[in-house]
């Protein structure tokens, strides 16, 4: 059972409050169902885990991805996403999406260090993974920039990308 977001419960909560209450409420402790015909344990208690970075990152997409209301809820599953990433790879996914949710929401600057941070923390990475999130990384910084009207800043990133990964596209 993973609950409803429920309603607000007053005018002035806001949509990310409910969204915390919510998320609270998963990862709360709650008492252990009861079976028919089964005994009940003493002082058992279950507890939901916290939803992972990958659940956050699909959340935050299925929002980032809707009309501008929605560009607050796909911010917040997007840094519930990077805090909850086990490893530079889920954090690469998760800071992208986290990106391009800034973004939208017209922040910009944000945005931009986002991916910046992330990208320097894959500089020197090895591995299939880590790589293709660097250059995916890097080409989302480029397409903001574009985006923003920076096209000479933009071009240096697409060039950095180029002369970074064009040999792993030669073999």
């Amino acid at each position: 059972y993973i609950g409803d977001i429920g309603s607000l419960e007053s005018p002035a909560q806001t949509e990310r409050e409910a969204l915390e209450n919510w998320f609270r409420s998963l990862t709360s402790e709650r008492p252990s169902p009861k079976f028919a015909g089964l005994p009940a344990k003493q002082n058992s208690s279950f507890r939901i885990g916290a939803p992972n970075a990958d659940y956050w990152t699909a959340e935050a997409w299925a929002h980032v991805d809707g009309d501008a209301a929605e560009h607050d809820t796909a911010l917040f599953c997007a840094t519930n996403a990077v805090e909850a990433a086990r490893g530079e790879v889920e954090e690469a996914k998760a800071s992208n999406v986290l990106a391009i949710a800034q973004f939208r929401l017209g922040y910009a600057d944000a945005a931009l260090a986002t991916l910046t941070t992330m990208a320097d923390t894959l500089a020197e990475a090895f591995g299939g993974d880590r790589r293709e999130w660097h250059a995916t990384l890097l080409a989302n910084k480029g397409l903001m920039l574009e985006t923003l009207g920076r096209g000479g800043e933009a071009t240096a990133v697409y060039d950095d990308v180029i002369q970074r990964f064009a040999s792993a596209y030669e073999q």
